[in-house]
């Protein structure tokens, strides 16, 4: 009994070798000897096959969109022989047809450089243009972003605005934080520099404090940049988000030449608020050495009224 069960121990055993054997031999033996042989016909269909040069990135970093490929930019750019096959029907073939054209998407590291990824039309920025960083109020409850297209409008505190430059592509976002002492001083400010309304009523109006503050570098020409910097002066700076750069840009209502004549007006203004505090305080300082000594009030000379303006809105600023 004993030796029966050795018997079939080792037919079991010689059963399993059988059965390893036969699926290596029938199996896998075969699977790697085609996949062996696939490889070295695709090794030798390429090297025989007809090539065809095309143009590839190499360096690491890539090409930014809506890059001008100037004689620096193509020393990133080679020409490599590669199998027919394995060429993007369109592929770029001489470094002439990149010269002085226009990247209109990334240019990645190793890719192959279509007719379809570059123009010699389509330009980001114009020849005059230069990049400037400006602050700014609003940038949409946070979603914009580097590299979106924003709207720069001025608004003027009173419900008015205008828009300064339109369709911009954001090229760096800073955000910083705001010291909470220079909070209160700058809501303080923003409450002496309040033009429009009765001084009573505005000045003690509650003022939210912005503990955070954004400053924008986009590009300019020189005729934005001249109105960016009045806009700055005469309102808050915010942003517009578009959805996508699909969208045709905004119409610019920002005007020079009449902002510059509402400038003028809000510093006559500004001055006229900072006499009537100055006023109250004077009058104050000499109320307080009488005070006790005389059964008469002191007569007290009247406050100055703010300045009217010539178009006979008050002091109020308004869209130019």
């Amino acid at each position: 009994m004993r030796r029966q069960n050795i018997f079939f121990a080792a037919a079991a055993m010689l059963l399993v070798i059988a059965g390893i054997l036969f699926t290596y031999n029938k199996v896998v033996i075969p699977k790697v000897k085609q996949q062996t042989e696939a490889q070295i016909r695709m090794q030798f269909d390429d090297s025989v096959m007809p090539k065809r040069k095309v143009a590839v990135v190499v360096d690491k970093d890539g090409i930014r969109k809506y890059t001008v490929l100037t004689d620096d930019m193509l020393s990133r750019i080679k020409l490599v022989d590669i199998p027919e096959k394995y060429a993007e029907p369109d592929a770029v073939s001489s470094l002439e047809e990149l010269r002085n054209m226009v990247a209109l998407e990334d240019l990645r590291y190793g890719e192959q450089i279509s007719l379809g990824s570059i123009s010699k039309d389509k330009k980001q920025f114009e020849d005059y243009d230069r990049m400037k960083e400006y602050p700014i109020k609003s940038i949409v409850a946070g979603e914009v972003k580097t590299g979106n297209y924003v709207d720069v409008v001025v608004s003027y505190n009173n419900g008015d605005y205008d828009v300064v430059v339109a369709k911009k592509k954001v090229l760096k976002l800073i955000e910083t934080d705001v010291d909470p002492s220079r909070a209160q001083v700058q809501q303080e400010a923003q409450k002496n520099n309040t033009i429009g309304a009765a001084p009573s009523q505005e000045l003690n109006k509650p003022q939210t404090i912005q503990l955070k503050e954004y400053t924008m570098i986009i590009s300019v020409n020189e005729e934005q940049y001249r109105d960016m910097e009045l806009a700055k002066q005469i309102g808050s700076l915010e942003t517009r988000l578009y959805f996508d750069e699909s969208q045709p840009p905004s119409n610019t209502t920002f005007n020079y030449d009449s902002a510059m004549k509402k400038s003028q007006l809000k510093v006559i203004s500004e001055k006229t608020l900072q006499n009537l505090i100055q006023g109250k305080a004077d009058a104050g300082s000499q109320l307080a050495p009488s005070i006790g000594t005389s059964s008469q009030p002191p007569e007290t000379s009247p406050a100055p009224q703010p300045l009217e303006q010539q178009d006979g809105s008050g002091t109020v600023f308004v869209r130019p």
